[in-house]
């Protein structure tokens, strides 16, 4: 597994390669707030494993999952809202994990039965959209500590795969999904 970090000068852009931890086999979600913390999930056995740098990926130490093992983590978000730093995890099974101490120690936060999570984004104003199989949208806030999740209504489309990312910025929401015939994208919650 690899991961690439850049820092932007007057010049060019340099992407280089970082240290990762041994025990990771492939990342699929790095998330970077605005504490200069960078929290990374990675595919590892049996499930994930969330790795944290506070140097800029210099340096790594495994997370803690205070429920034993993660399950398979496929998007991690990161925002802060009133002075706090929410981490946002989902996983194939519906599980929503969530961390508040920079992501040293994670906790579920939800489970969302009959649904498998692809994505999460986490809005300035705390509300936070996870998205994924059967074309289904949740929304929480994080003045419920994202405990509870209510079903978005997505309109204009037939219900025939999943949805794959979700982002949303000042109440302004976008997912996309993969059509059986077609890829379309940017449909507004």
């Amino acid at each position: 597994a690899w991961l690439f970090s850049t820092q932007v000068d007057a010049i060019a852009i340099e992407w280089l390669q970082i240290n990762v931890p041994p025990s990771t086999s492939s990342f699929l979600s790095v998330s970077y707030s605005e504490e200069y913390n960078v929290v990374a999930t990675a595919q590892s056995g049996i499930g994930s494993t969330i790795v944290r740098s506070v140097d800029n990926g210099l340096t790594w130490v495994l997370s803690t999952y205070s429920d034993g093992t993660f399950g398979f983590i496929y998007d991690i978000a990161s925002k802060t809202v009133s002075s706090t730093t929410y981490y946002l995890g989902v996983d194939d099974s519906g599980t929503v994990y969530k961390s508040t101490d920079k992501g040293i120690t994670w906790t579920t936060a939800a489970v969302i039965t009959a649904f498998s999570g692809f994505s999460v984004s986490i809005g300035s104003n705390g509300v936070a959209y996870v998205a994924g199989s059967g074309y289904k949208v949740f929304s929480s806030s994080s003045t419920s500590g994202y405990a509870t999740w209510t079903s978005k209504s997505v309109t204009g489309i037939t219900p025939l795969s999943n949805f794959f990312d979700v982002s949303t910025f000042d109440g302004v929401n976008a997912v996309s999904y993969t059509h059986l015939r077609a890829h379309e994208t940017g449909r507004n919650l």
